[in-house]
């Protein structure tokens, strides 16, 4: 999992959630990268862009569900 203070901008960071498959009501896992913009000098947040969307301010609560290595799909 990602800490805050282990972070460096321009890094990019992983999340991995289920997602609903299709019209179904299967899951599957989906994996979406996360891009760290900027890192609070005090570490309390960062602002990082997840899936190439609008940049946004993320605090540790949010960071701790991300991973720095890619995951696999399994």
């Amino acid at each position: 999992m990602a800490q805050i203070k282990n972070l460096k901008p321009g890094q990019v960071i992983w999340d991995k959630h289920k997602v609903k498959a299709g019209n179904t009501t299967m899951y599957r896992f989906g994996v979406w990268p996360v891009y760290v913009k900027e890192v609070a000098e005090d570490f309390s947040y960062i602002i990082a862009s997840w899936n190439g969307n609008e940049e946004r301010k993320m605090y540790q609560g949010a960071v701790d569900k991300f991973r720095v290595k890619e995951p696999n799909l399994l």
